[in-house]
């Protein structure tokens, strides 16, 4: 049992196999092979139920995903505009203005307003080869948050990846805003 499988389990949604590598002694911040973190991983689909386990088994959730392009998770939820993920990151400490580079408001204030189909379709789209059918669709998450989800399928009609994007980040931009310090519209003052 390694960082891997905690990982995998993670960003497949498996909480009952996350419980049981924890319970197990993987640590909750273990990195993947890639260096990724579950916390990441389970953050970007929006998995907050997981994030929550995660957390409470003392993952950090300061702790930068080590893979190529990864980051934080808070802006990870943010920008896939998972509000139960970013609410949970933010009820355990995640800093809503954390230092440098991009951050969470900014990651959700990107995509706040815009056509959450649109977006996914058009994402979807660049991963498609000729003669592809694009279906979108909208359902719920476990945590209760709607997404918007791009399936592409082959031309035989199978599954080839499927994209999503949360819908709440209107939600997050205000919530992150409330919980930053200084002004209410979360500049500093000067």
């Amino acid at each position: 049992m390694t960082g891997e499988d905690l990982v995998v389990a993670a960003t497949c949604g498996e909480s009952e196999e996350v419980g049981r590598l924890l319970a197990a002694g993987v640590s909750p911040d273990a990195p993947g092979d890639d260096g990724g973190t579950a916390l990441y991983w389970a953050a970007v689909q929006g998995y907050a139920a997981i994030v929550r386990t995660l957390l409470a088994a003392g993952a950090d959730p300061g702790k930068e995903s080590g893979a190529e392009d990864e980051g934080l998770p808070l802006c990870a939820a943010a920008c896939c505009g998972h509000l139960d993920a970013v609410t949970a990151l933010l009820d355990r400490g995640a800093d809503a203005a954390p230092a440098g580079g991009h951050s969470p408001l900014d990651a959700a204030r990107e995509l706040a307003g815009r056509d959450a189909e649109a977006e996914v379709r058009a994402r979807a789209g660049a991963y498609a080869s000729p003669g592809a059918r694009i279906e979108v669709r909208r359902e719920r998450s476990e945590g209760g948050d709607v997404r918007v989800v791009a399936e592409v399928r082959d031309e035989a009609g199978e599954l080839r990846s499927e994209h999503f994007l949360g819908t709440g980040h209107a939600e997050i931009v205000h919530l992150l805003k409330s919980r930053l310090p200084g002004p209410p519209d979360g500049h500093p003052a000067g």
